[in-house]
């Protein structure tokens, strides 16, 4: 049983959060009107990065696991996944880190505190590698998917 229940932590972290942002005098993110070709246009540099990175990720395992008669296939594939989660989510660290990011393009930090800049980059790293160590099919799924409720909207 877990010391502290996942809703009550929510919960916790919500309070915190807002109680930061009253003391700070945190300002709204300006967010600026896009059309489905500027996400497209945008997402699409995105999605060729995530593509390197999946064949970046193929080469290593490739290279990295033999195809040793004596291993459990079932350990061997379990193995293969883990490391290619891993090397692909170490290299879209190192490429955000370099400065390819997601939020900065579509809602530029400008106006904020020096508090929210820090955390804005801070999350704008973390989402950003996370979308990029998923791959070019979900981002395709994800464009095709902002496409479509702008298209509807």
């Amino acid at each position: 049983m877990p010391l502290i229940d996942r809703s009550v932590f929510l919960l916790i972290f919500t309070v915190l959060a807002l109680a930061l942002s009253v003391h700070h005098g945190f300002v709204p993110l300006p967010l600026g009107t896009l059309s489905a070709s500027d996400i497209s246009t945008r997402f699409l540099s995105l999605t060729l990065i995530a593509l390197a990175i999946e064949r970046a990720v193929e080469i290593y395992i490739a290279n990295r696991f033999s195809n040793d008669p004596d291993d459990c296939p079932a350990t061997l594939r379990h193995r293969k996944r883990r490391a290619a989660a891993t090397a692909s989510l170490v290299m879209s660290l190192a490429i955000c880190v370099l400065g390819v990011r997601v939020l900065a393009q579509l809602a530029p930090p400008t106006g904020l505190t020096a508090l929210q800049q820090q955390g804005f980059h801070l999350v704008d790293i973390i989402l950003t590698a996370l979308l990029l160590s998923g791959g070019a099919d979900g981002m395709h799924q994800l464009l095709n998917r902002a496409i479509g409720e702008r298209r509807r909207g």
